[in-house]
């Protein structure tokens, strides 16, 4: 949550209409069943992109 929070008040002009109250909602909700592949997008894009092309092969 703190990263997500730290995105969120680092934004200057971009066209999401994301805040702090829109976060802790949505934290709230109940996703269900997640059976998708999660990536780790906290590091550096490259690592992420990396991770996701291994998924695909």
């Amino acid at each position: 949550m703190e990263i997500l929070k730290s995105r969120i008040l680092a934004r200057r002009g971009d066209a999401s209409d994301a805040t702090i109250a829109v976060l802790e909602c949505s934290a709230q909700a109940d996703p269900s069943a997640i059976d998708w592949h999660r990536l780790d997008a906290a590091g550096d894009a490259l690592g992420a992109v990396r991770q996701a092309l291994g998924l695909v092969g």
